[in-house]
């Protein structure tokens, strides 16, 4: 399903997650391009359903979007100290 048209966080967005969900046994899920997974469940769901969903069906290691990952911010130069060194 695609995100692309939507502004994250916003109300269209929340409306386009919830019309993608599909139930799998007693949960909900929507994979959106260019964002991931979205998975719905009722706080009694037991948490090892939840898991076992999520490691069979999603890679986790892999990017899902199109912002890099926190990791490769922490890992960027300091802008500061690029600018320290240039002056």
């Amino acid at each position: 399903m695609s995100q692309r048209e939507f502004e994250c966080g916003s109300h269209e967005c929340g409306n386009n997650t919830s019309k993608g969900l599909q139930q799998f046994g007693n949960l909900y899920a929507v994979y959106l391009d260019q964002h991931g997974p979205n998975i719905v469940f009722n706080s009694a769901i037991d948490p090892n359903e939840v898991i076992k969903f999520i490691e069979e069906n999603f890679d986790l290691s892999q990017k899902t979007g199109v912002f890099v990952s926190i990791q490769s911010r922490l890992e960027a130069p300091n802008t500061l100290d690029i600018a320290k060194k240039i002056l």
